[in-house]
Parts: C-alpha cells; sequence; structure tokens
C-alpha cells in the first residue's frame, strides 16, 4: 500500500515540476480562416450542428471591438481539442482540452487579474487533481478582496 501511494505521489510531483510544458501561449493563439462564429452553430444535446449537419471544426465568439472572446474546437458535433477563452482585455481567462465531448487534460482559468487560479487535470470529466493546492488561498483571499472592495464602494457611496 505504501508504494502505490509513493508511486501516486511521485506521479503527481513530476506532472506538477512539468507542467508549465503543457502551457499554450492563448495569446499566440491564430484563428483558422475556416472557423465559425458560433452564431452559426446549433447547440443540440452538447451536440454541434452546423447547417444541419454535425459540425467538426472551430467556433469562435468575440467582444463588442471585434476581439477574441472564446474559441471552441468540435468534431462530428462533440467538443474535441483545445479551448480558449480571454477576457475583453485580452488576458487569458480559461484554457481547457476537450476528448469525444469531455473535458480531458489540464484545464486553466485565470482571474482577471492574470494569476492562475485554477490548474486542475480531468479525465473524461472526472476531477483528478489540483496542481494549485498550495494556491487555494490565493483564490479565497482574491474573493476577500473583491467583496472589500465591493463594501468600499458601498460605502463611499453612501457618503
Amino acid at each position: 500500500m505504501k508504494k502505490i501511494i509513493i508511486l501516486i505521489l511521485l506521479s503527481m510531483f513530476c506532472l506538477t515540476a512539468f507542467a508549465e510544458d503543457d502551457v499554450f501561449d492563448i495569446n499566440l493563439y491564430k484563428l483558422p480562416k475556416e472557423a465559425i462564429n458560433e452564431q452559426h452553430i446549433e447547440i443540440r444535446d452538447s451536440i454541434a450542428y452546423y447547417q444541419g449537419d454535425l459540425f467538426t471544426g472551430v467556433s469562435y465568439s468575440v467582444f463588442e471591438d471585434n476581439q477574441l472572446e472564446q474559441v471552441f474546437s468540435y468534431l462530428k458535433g462533440k467538443l474535441n481539442g483545445p479551448s480558449y477563452a480571454w477576457y475583453e482585455d485580452g488576458t487569458n481567462a480559461m484554457q481547457a482540452n476537450y476528448v469525444n465531448g469531455y473535458l480531458n487534460g489540464r484545464f486553466i482559468a485565470w482571474s482577471s487579474y492574470g494569476s492562475i487560479i485554477y490548474d486542475i487535470f480531468f479525465d473524461k470529466n472526472q476531477f483528478r487533481f489540483d496542481l494549485q493546492l498550495n494556491r487555494d488561498l490565493t483564490r479565497e483571499d482574491e474573493s476577500e478582496d473583491d467583496s472589500d472592495s465591493e463594501g468600499d464602494n458601498k460605502e463611499s457611496g453612501g457618503e
């Protein structure tokens, strides 16, 4: 039993140590010419259709200023491949990977301030482990900062 636990801990350490190699700089992403605006994609029961057929390709949405908001990859109507999202100011919001409609692999989410708030692994939509365990308090700190500033705004609005 000890060997199994040590093996699991060692593999988690190795994945953590080399995790940065898995991160694609989503700021370098170039939308393929054949990508379809999500307005033209119909989703029924989690399956994507384009002009009545199962959709294979990349869908995207943009903000009002025409800057990319999110990108999803599909194969035969199911999410399959990388997906990305950005905040309105162009900073990273999310990077994920899907296989046959399931979250699979690394999922990263950034706060609007640019810090990683989630860095977790999924296997067929099942949570496996969190590479940010030591940063969980950061998530709570940012939430507290947001609520503190909301309180400040309420107080200053009352004066």
